[in-house]
């Protein structure tokens, strides 16, 4: 069957890429609750319980079983759609937008499209950030107080919004980007 060449509707880039980044994320969540809490254990003199990631795995998922495992997996299910959606859509939507000069030099093209990715990965960041907290959060709580390691957020409950209400109560709108000025410089590259 050839292939078509109608264009996709300026949604389905946002769709496609968001529901990718989602489905991907589900698999390896896992290993992100692990990388989150190894980096916050002996933080302020606290337990170092986790001594390599298949040991923390194992000990993650005896205590606390696959919930534990997947802690976090709603927000990060959003950070994930929020920034890869955005950034994919609104690379191609930009792009779309701004016509392709086929006369154009390839360096001309080249910093076209390193300047449209950018903007898009930084409005990528900008987007996702409060998810990202919220996940974060979530994946450093632990039900199990041997393996308790950095702060343990008492509305950390797996409610995104309540976890999102929860910081702005605390601290205001900024709070919700807190850290993006290191976030978003990641975001861009990718």
């Amino acid at each position: 069957m050839p292939a078509s060449t109608a264009e996709r509707p300026w949604w389905g880039e946002f769709v496609c890429s968001g529901s990718s980044a989602v489905l991907a994320y589900v698999f390896t969540n896992p290993v992100d609750v692990v990388k989150t809490r190894m980096a916050l254990q002996g933080a302020a003199g606290g337990s170092k319980p986790y001594p390599s990631v298949l040991s923390a795995l194992w000990q993650i998922g005896r205590a606390e079983g696959v919930a534990g495992l997947q802690r976090g997996l709603y927000p990060g299910c959003f950070w994930q759609f929020s920034n890869v959606s955005v950034r994919f859509g609104v690379y191609a939507s930009f792009k779309r937008l701004s016509g392709t000069d086929e006369t154009a030099s390839p360096l001309r093209k080249y910093l076209q499209s390193l300047g449209l990715a950018g903007i898009s990965g930084g409005l990528a960041a900008l987007a996702s950030n409060p998810f990202f907290i919220v996940k974060t959060r979530l994946q450093a709580t632990s039900s199990s107080g041997a393996l308790a390691v950095g702060q343990q957020h008492a509305a950390a409950s797996g409610a995104v919004g309540g976890a999102l209400a929860a910081i702005v109560r605390a601290d205001g709108l900024p709070g919700l980007f807190r850290g993006l000025s290191a976030f978003a410089p990641r975001v861009i590259v990718a």
